[in-house]
């Protein structure tokens, strides 16, 4: 979360449309301060070709093609371009890198599920029957279920949960090989490297000072077996949320983060994505 000096308010709507079949995107992306839009830019995709275009900074869209990358890079002066791709395949980088097999599904839901079964005494959780919310101007009546912890009870969870990790190869393999997609020379393709940096996180955790003030509070708000909100709180400020729809025929995510008691200024960032149905 970054602290801006001039910006306090900042909303963002996406729009988006998706045709998988035959590989067509449209996204139209409006940015707006204090309800006065400041910028709209517009995205399209058509199999290999992208173009953008944003009336504020020109009338037109301005497009490139995911083909002969190579030679672009040569011509564009930039290094070790004879190291790049013809054509980057993004459908198998995104894939490379959100895919995970059942049995490493299986293992991390278990193993660190069974963790908080363990570390999180029932008196943390608590249910609220009837409670109203509203969600774009839509009322729901929904039960809440709260989890709340102390700082002291973060800090240990976070330790053993850390300390799990450290010993947990399956684990630690996945995540090097995530980081080999993203970036093949990062030092956290090595799984020493991840090791000593999780023991690093548990040192510092360990000198943290540990009070049985509230630490960290989730609320989840269900109507009708399904979640409408989420309220991530911090030392009793509510900074995330996260509230779910379903509206002629879209589905819409509305993600806002609240400004920080102790910053000048922070971004108060709403996302509404609304997904169209479309072709599968």
């Amino acid at each position: 979360i970054k602290k801006l000096e001039k910006i306090q308010e900042l909303t963002g709507n996406i729009e988006s449309k998706v045709d998988k079949t035959n590989q067509k995107e449209y996204h139209n992306i409006n940015l707006k301060k204090d309800d006065k839009k400041i910028m709209n830019i517009e995205l399209v995709r058509d199999n290999d070709k992208y173009a953008f275009k944003s009336k504020q900074l020109v009338n037109a869209y301005i497009g490139l093609e995911n083909n002969n990358i190579k030679d672009f890079a040569n011509k564009m002066g930039i290094e070790n371009a004879e190291n790049l791709p013809e054509k980057i395949d993004l459908s198998k980088m995104y894939k490379a890198l959100f895919e995970i097999s059942k049995d490493e599904k299986e293992h991390i839901i278990e193993t660190y599920k069974n963790i908080m079964i363990q570390e999180i005494k029932d008196n943390n959780y608590e249910k609220k029957e009837k409670q109203n919310i509203t969600i774009n101007n839509s009322s729901y009546v929904t039960n809440m279920y709260s989890l709340t912890l102390s700082k002291a009870e973060s800090i240990d969870l976070a330790i053993k949960m850390l300390e799990t990790l450290k010993e947990d190869s399956i684990t630690l393999n996945l995540i090097t090989n995530k980081v080999k997609t993203v970036n093949q020379n990062s030092e956290y393709t090595n799984i020493n490297k991840v090791h000593q940096k999780i023991e690093d996180y548990i040192e510092e955790l360990k000198a943290l000072e540990k009070t049985e003030n509230e630490f960290i509070r989730i609320d989840l708000y269900i109507n009708k077996n399904q979640v409408k909100k989420i309220d991530f709180s911090f030392e009793n400020q509510k900074q995330i949320s996260f509230e779910y729809e379903e509206k002629d025929g879209k589905k819409i995510l509305q993600i806002s983060q609240d400004k920080f008691i102790d910053e000048e200024s922070a971004i108060i960032y709403n996302l509404c994505e609304s997904l169209q149905k479309t072709k599968q």
